[in-house]
């Protein structure tokens, strides 16, 4: 897995951001243009990279035809997406603050 930029270091990850990520990084990975991707799992190149980036939610729906393009699971982006925010908690101090159970 890459390191994580110091661009995520500002604040939490949202996990839009998160599952985006590492969308991308699945991608990259492979080495798989975001074009083959997107034509593969039938959405558009702007959506997709608008997904990697963070900046749109994906549908559970879409997220499934996505993964398939990249010959996962949705599980194996969700949980390498949740290993992603965990390491950023971790590097900005998060894990370490108290949980206020209300």
């Amino acid at each position: 897995m890459a390191t994580l930029s110091t661009a995520w270091y500002c604040s939490r990850m949202l996990m839009r951001e998160a599952v985006g990520y590492t969308i991308r990084e699945m991608r990259t990975e492979q080495q798989l243009y975001g074009i083959t991707v997107a034509s593969l799992s039938n959405v558009s190149v702007a959506h997709l990279s608008d997904t990697e980036r963070g900046h749109k939610e994906m549908s559970s729906e879409l997220l499934e035809r996505v993964a398939s393009a990249l010959g996962v699971t949705v599980g194996e982006i969700l949980t390498r997406a949740g290993v992603v925010m965990t390491e950023l908690d971790r590097l900005t101090g998060e894990l370490d603050r108290p949980t206020v159970v209300v």
